[in-house]
């Protein structure tokens, strides 16, 4: 990212007040080129830093104390086992992580700042959840703060990696035995406070598919000699998502009065290193690139931009908005309520949007 654009972003925080900074490649976040530069940049403005990274690397002292003064770590793991985690991650080893997490909140208590808080974000698939348990039972032992539990979006296969698969892929008693992994991940992460969320509707969908798939069995099982067989209790719960009460899960499709419960394009802005500026990371084309002169203003309320936010309100939503598995469902006018509360602008159930 060019030198003059890294300074339009931090005047364009700090004249809208923004206090928190995301930092993230695509890819690998820390071996970008002059990144432990572009972070200082922002670190010495007083913004609290946020990066996404696999951690895996050996880190020079230079960006050990560099990642020692960020507020938060993102750090993407779905496995401790040797094997797995280097199939998954290029090669990443679990040890080098821990070592760098210990070296990482070291250094911070040196320099006399807060430690970062630590987040392991992972992404439930058909072969990684197995894994999960004792992942979290890591997570517990090294006092991670947070686990994220992430949807999958399936990409184009590489040859020779290990290729995932949705969880709800599976079928019958695979699909429950994934599940059962899942439980006992969660049971674990309860019983020693660690604290966790799923990512979107992840959390109810996972519990409709064993619903089915075991009321399915009871009935067969009811027809048989002996009566219907006990059916297993998950320990998923609604609440283990941050959906709102009245949301629906994102596989329904999008029915007349309903939205997606989405602030990215009047909260989220991501300057990437071609200069192209976007409001979505699920796969929204670019709202324009930020050229020589304009102001990221000028783009971020750029005509494609406002018609983003008008379709979130009316609930006319594209094909990409539509089948968005990051996002929930949610009624359009309460959808209103939230962005006219969050960011001061009045609403119309036209989809008209006036800033104040």
């Amino acid at each position: 990212m060019e030198d003059s654009n890294i300074h339009k972003v931090i005047e364009f925080t700090k004249r809208h007040n923004i206090q928190s900074v995301h930092l993230n490649g695509h890819g690998e976040s820390t071996i970008a080129p002059r990144w432990t530069e572009i972070a200082q940049e922002f670190l010495k403005s007083g913004f609290h830093l946020t990066i996404t990274t696999n951690l895996a690397k050996k880190y020079t002292s230079d960006e050990i104390e560099t990642l020692a003064q960020f507020e938060q770590l993102d750090i993407s793991l779905e496995t401790i086992d040797l094997k797995t985690l280097q199939q998954l991650r290029r090669k990443a080893d679990i040890r080098q992580i821990l070592h760098n997490i210990h070296m990482i909140r070291a250094r911070a208590l040196e320099l006399g700042c807060p430690t970062p808080r630590i987040v392991w974000g992972s992404i439930i698939a058909a072969e990684t959840v197995e894994h999960f348990p004792k992942l979290v039972a890591m997570a517990i032992e090294c006092r991670i703060n947070h686990w994220h539990i992430q949807s999958l979006t399936k990409m184009d296969e590489i040859e020779g990696a290990l290729n995932l698969n949705p969880i709800l892929s599976l079928e019958g008693e695979v699909f429950l035995e994934a599940v059962q992994h899942l439980n006992e991940a969660l049971s674990l992460a309860r019983k020693h406070q660690l604290s966790f969320h799923f990512q979107g509707s992840m959390a109810e969908d996972l519990m409709a598919k064993a619903r089915e798939i075991l009321t399915s069995r009871q009935s067969q099982a009811s027809c048989r000699p002996g009566g219907p067989k006990a059916i297993r209790k998950s320990v998923i719960k609604a609440d283990d998502s941050c959906m709102p009460a009245d949301a629906i899960l994102y596989g329904s499709g999008t029915p007349k009065g309903y939205t997606r419960d989405c602030t990215d394009p009047w909260s989220f802005m991501m300057l990437e290193s071609n200069q192209q500026v976007s409001c979505c990371c699920f796969g929204q084309k670019p709202l324009g690139t930020l050229k020589l002169g304009q102001s990221i203003e000028e783009v971020f309320n750029a005509p494609r931009a406002n018609n983003l936010r008008n379709s979130l309100l009316t609930g006319e939503l594209d094909s990409i908005c539509a089948n968005c598995s990051y996002r929930t469902l949610v009624p359009v006018d309460k959808f209103h309520k939230k962005i006219s509360h969050e960011f001061r602008v009045t609403t119309s159930l036209n989809g008209n949007a006036h800033a104040h």
